[in-house]
């Protein structure tokens, strides 16, 4: 009977080495694939840098380009359903928030497609993509009010502002103190002028 249990336990430690085997010859392989890409990544930067280092400036965004994305971004890439903890609203354009996070997602999706590579495609649906949409579905989120087939503005947070601010929190510290801004000189006040003046907010005394 202990003969068996060890013989048993031998081809079990066996097996874990034989895996453990694999698996360090497929971290080689891994390290030695990233290490090659590294390499790729550098050389064509090194081909496509500017000789003044400046690159083109992306073309800026609009909310045109946004909305025509997120359109046919839902209806041929995801496969998500509203329900009573996935809220969707036809008018998410009305929705500040939404609006700001898809626009978002547009932009670092353009960056991502620009210089494709599934690793960094496959980041930027987990830690951005997936992340935005959460907050978005949320049932307690923007759309808490709104059904897939009607909108219904969103109350958002009553923000009201501290009239006693100073007197409750102290006076602010010196390095978060604004400056405030140059006072502005009207034309005539730095016309050339035959006797010395003396200039205070653009009004010579």
């Amino acid at each position: 009977m202990a003969d068996d249990v060890l013989t048993a336990l031998r081809r079990e430690l066996e097996g874990v080495q034989r895996q453990l085997a694999f698996t360090q010859r497929q971290l080689i392989f891994v390290q030695q694939e990233l290490t090659n890409t590294q390499d790729q990544v550098r050389t064509l930067s090194a081909d496509e840098s500017p000789a003044d280092g400046r690159y083109p400036k992306a073309p800026e965004t609009t909310w045109h380009d946004v909305e025509k994305w997120v359109i046919s971004f839902m209806e041929e890439t995801l496969e998500r359903r509203a329900s009573n903890t996935r809220r969707w609203c036809p008018k998410w354009y009305l929705h500040t928030e939404v609006a700001t996070r898809f626009r978002l997602l547009y932009e670092t999706y353009r960056e991502v497609e620009r210089e494709y590579d599934a690793i960094s495609m496959s980041l930027w649906f987990l830690d951005h993509l997936d992340r935005h949409l959460d907050a978005i579905f949320n049932e307690d989120g923007p759309f808490a009010a709104c059904s897939p087939e009607r909108h219904s503005p969103h109350r958002g947070l009553t923000i009201t502002r501290n009239t006693n601010a100073e007197e409750d929190w102290g006076p602010l510290p010196p390095h978060l103190v604004e400056e405030p801004p140059p006072a502005k000189r009207s034309a005539s006040a730095i016309r050339p002028s035959p006797s010395p003046v003396e200039v205070t907010h653009g009004r010579s005394t």
